[in-house]
């Protein structure tokens, strides 16, 4: 297996080379961050320009999962956000260091980061937060405004956000370690397996669980304490909650299959395709 050095290198080529096209699919399906282990990869090798504007496809039934725009964002798009307060879609565009706030199908806001890679929503007080991996920040969003930088671990990659206890939790790749803000304010660091890449909430137990990619396993963080580490398969990068079964799913990348977690056991490996990278819950049409 690769060094971490090595993985992040590898990760930034394929951003550099996919299209920096981001593709709306139905919005049923509730657009969230989890947490990223999530990336905007295209299969395309053209990169367009921010400057460009929407160019509309189909108008299909959104319920039916079908491309309704094609908008044309920043360099290596990697992370997405739904704000539903003020109803702005936020993509982390690594390679441009900025992030594009999209209102329906139009771009219409263009905020700087700094090889931003994951983004995420806090429903309490309303601001998006996204990973900055060169500054070693997350930068805080109001509407279109960076209202805070907030130091955090080395390489953040993801965003999961605790709806009960209203804390942001960011996975340091670099440094092994999870942080956890409270509103603009760093409130602990917590310790977890080697090379954290993705991090999602159960809202049936109020646990965070955060994917550790070379260390195979899982850490299920409680408020700021890990209470319990799972095995999981090689090079997890994904991580779901199924709101209709309790169950948490995680991709394994490097064993093609997905783990699936009850509370704190593991309760089935399911064999998948290749190259898997996240995974999504359709609260729509409740499948995972």
């Amino acid at each position: 297996m690769p060094d971490a050095e090595g993985i992040l290198a590898m990760r930034r080529l394929l951003v550099l080379v996919a299209a920096g096209l981001l593709v709306l699919v139905g919005f049923a399906a509730a657009v969230s961050s989890s947490p990223f282990g999530f990336f905007g990869w295209a299969s395309g090798g053209e990169i367009r320009s921010t400057e460009r504007p929407a160019s509309l496809a189909s108008t299909q039934d959104l319920r039916d999962g079908t491309d309704v725009a094609t908008i044309s964002v920043g360099q290596g798009p990697s992370g997405v956000a739904y704000n539903s307060g003020n109803g702005y879609v936020y993509v982390a565009n690594y390679y441009s260091n900025n992030v594009s706030v999209i209102s329906g199908t139009t771009v219409v806001a263009s905020v700087p980061g700094s090889f931003p890679s994951g983004a995420g929503y806090n429903s309490r007080n309303g601001f998006v937060y996204v990973t900055n991996e060169a500054t070693d920040t997350v930068s805080v969003i109001n509407g279109t405004t960076v209202v805070a930088t907030i130091s955090v671990g080395s390489d953040p990659t993801d965003v999961g956000y605790n709806s009960v206890n209203g804390y942001v939790y960011v996975p340091n790749v670099g440094s092994d370690t999870v942080s956890v803000i409270n509103g603009v304010t760093l409130v602990a660091t917590v310790p977890v397996g080697t090379r954290p890449w993705a991090a999602g909430y159960n809202s049936g137990n109020g646990y965070i669980y955060v994917a550790n990619s070379f260390s195979n396993d899982v850490s299920v963080i409680d408020g700021t304490t890990v209470v319990a580490t799972i095995p999981v398969a090689t090079f997890p990068r994904g991580v779901a909650y199924n709101a209709r079964n309790a169950y948490v799913y995680v991709t394994n990348l490097g064993s093609n299959s997905v783990t699936v977690i009850s509370g704190t056991t593991v309760v089935q490996t399911v064999p998948v395709g290749n190259n898997h990278r996240s995974t999504r819950y359709n609260v729509g049409r409740r499948n995972v």
